[in-house]
């Protein structure tokens, strides 16, 4: 894990439920675009 950790671009921590996935990878989407982060969905 730590070595996969090490390697990776980004990591998704998916143990703090499905809304807190969607944040993330919001974020992750807005980095990479140079846009604003938001995930405001409601049906997750």
């Amino acid at each position: 894990d730590a070595e996969k950790r090490a390697r990776a671009d980004f990591i998704i921590e998916t143990d703090r439920g499905l809304m807190d996935a969607a944040r993330q990878v919001a974020a992750i989407v807005a980095q990479l675009t140079g846009h604003e982060a938001t995930s405001d969905r409601q049906d997750l």
